[in-house]
């Protein structure tokens, strides 16, 4: 395929566009402990300003009051600041699933604080997605998830084989295995095999503020033979495709697709050679979104 004639083909990075670096703008950096943990959007910092002494708002940006000495202090005053907001009808119900807030993966812990309010703090937020594929003398075909209606991010959407977020206290390998078990009823030897394949880093906008993830993603092999059950309601049904497939439906219709799942599908093309320098014309542009830093 020429430049010339792929480029009649809608381009990957139409996908990619809600995972693209949103600029830093106006937003306010978050420090504990005088460490920056988050960056706080203008309307985030309007409901952390409710929240009462627990966060102080100077010129440089907002911090954590000087008297919680401890991650556990940390954890409690804001955990009971928030929930109160919430029971105000200001931010919504908490769910009861806590993550790290640090300032990088395997930093210490600053504090924890609920799954639902990581995005007003702006606070790096840590998950994982697996790649679940079947090799074939054609090329590898994937497992895609389609998303439960009732799911409170994107519902019916578009996902991968497994995913999920990174709470407190869990190892990814352990995670990795309770989520492939819930969400495609793989049994632990087998989500064991998964192999590490790198991260993802992005951020995006927020319902209460500002996303900024870092998505851990492994490759699983999967017999020809087997077939995926979700176990905890959270997925509708999972059917298989050639990548090709797959790659064709991310450029002609990203909209049906989880907003980060695609930046998951072409890192996985990238690695494994489906898209190439010479048939993608944006592969460069393409790589080099997927791998930004964070800051």
């Amino acid at each position: 395929m020429t430049a010339e004639s792929s480029r009649r083909t809608p381009s990957l990075l139409a996908s990619l566009a809600r995972v693209r670096p949103t600029g830093d703008g106006p937003m306010l950096a978050l420090t504990v402990a005088d460490q920056r943990v988050g960056k706080v959007t203008p309307q985030a910092a309007a409901l952390l300003r409710k929240a009462g002494p627990v966060f102080a708002f100077g010129t440089a940006g907002i911090e954590m009051a000087r008297g919680l000495e401890t991650p556990e202090d940390r954890t409690d005053a804001v955990s009971s600041s928030l929930r109160r907001l919430a029971a105000d009808g200001d931010l919504p119900a908490p769910r009861y699933e806590r993550y790290p807030v640090v300032t990088r993966w395997g930093a210490d812990e600053l504090m924890r604080v609920d799954r639902s309010y990581v995005g007003l703090l702006g606070a790096l937020a840590f998950g994982l997605h697996v790649n679940g594929y079947v090799p074939t003398p054609a090329g590898p075909e994937m497992w895609i998830g389609r998303r439960a209606d009732d799911r409170l991010v994107e519902p019916g959407k578009l996902d991968n084989l497994v995913g999920g977020g990174q709470p407190a206290g869990l190892s990814l390998a352990a995670n990795l295995v309770k989520e492939a078990a819930e969400e495609a009823g793989i049994d632990a030897a087998t989500a064991g095999a998964a192999r590490p394949a790198g991260l993802i880093c992005y951020e995006a906008p927020h319902p209460l503020g500002l996303r900024r993830d870092v998505l851990f993603t492994f490759d699983l092999a999967l017999a020809p033979d087997f077939t995926p059950v979700n176990t905890d309601g959270e997925v509708a049904e999972f059917t298989r495709h050639p990548v090709a497939d797959v790659l064709d439906r991310l450029r002609r219709q990203p909209e049906a697709f989880k907003f980060n799942v695609p930046a998951v599908i072409v890192d996985f093309c990238l690695r494994h050679g489906v898209l190439d320098p010479d048939s993608e014309p944006d592969y460069a542009e393409l790589a080099t979104t997927l791998r930004q830093p964070l800051t």
